[in-house]
């Protein structure tokens, strides 16, 4: 008898726990395209760009699932550039962080949200260095993490320096062509040049 009554309360217990988080699971996979419209600059009508603020948030409150509050912080950033949606996204990408501080890719979000504010340079490095200590070989986040270090280059250590020499190398290492494009895109080819200081590569990024 006392063994079904166990039972029972695990299952209900389970049963409580686990609806909020199929829920949340469900608003989360509903907003996906959207995100990554977002993320990637495609066009998103606002209806859309509504109704991912609105799984993301309805994710949260069910289960307070840190991605979501990273996602929104996302969000914020990238579907408008006003101080006041940028100081949004930084206070939200923190909270996700206090849920999460092992989350590498959203330490190095807060590192990118930072180092675009007028007296955040300190700040962002702290965020980058965070971001590398915890996952140093990413291979996603080579050229982005090499890419915030360079706007971040005048507040670094020769250490900060070194380990961005390394992504610099990394990024090179795992596609050439990939990382030649990146810094082409992004007007970072001298930056490149500068940071590798090696004949051979500065040889290829230039042709």
């Amino acid at each position: 008898m006392m063994t079904k009554i166990i039972l029972a309360l695990a299952s209900g217990l389970l049963l409580i726990l686990g609806v909020p988080r199929f829920l949340a699971a469900i608003w989360m996979a509903v907003g996906v395209p959207f995100y990554d419209d977002i993320v990637n600059r495609r066009p998103v009508e606002p209806a859309d760009i509504d109704l991912l603020m609105e799984s993301r948030e309805a994710a949260f409150s069910l289960s307070g699932e840190p991605k979501a509050l990273a996602e929104l912080g996302t969000i914020y950033s990238t579907t408008s550039q006003t101080p006041e949606s940028i100081a949004l996204a930084i206070e939200t990408t923190k909270q996700a962080l206090a849920l999460n501080p092992v989350d590498s890719f959203t330490w190095h979000r807060l590192a990118v949200l930072l180092a675009g504010t007028p007296d955040g340079a300190e700040e962002a490095l702290t965020a980058w260095r965070t971001s590398h200590g915890l996952a140093p070989y990413e291979p996603p986040l080579y050229n982005q993490q090499f890419h915030i270090g360079v706007f971040l280059y005048r507040n670094m250590t020769e250490e900060d320096r070194g380990i961005l020499r390394e992504y610099a190398n990394r990024a090179y290492a795992r596609s050439r062509g990939g990382f030649r494009k990146y810094a082409r895109d992004n007007d970072l080819l001298e930056w490149a040049k500068f940071v590798l200081r090696d004949p051979k590569k500065t040889a290829y990024l230039s042709s």
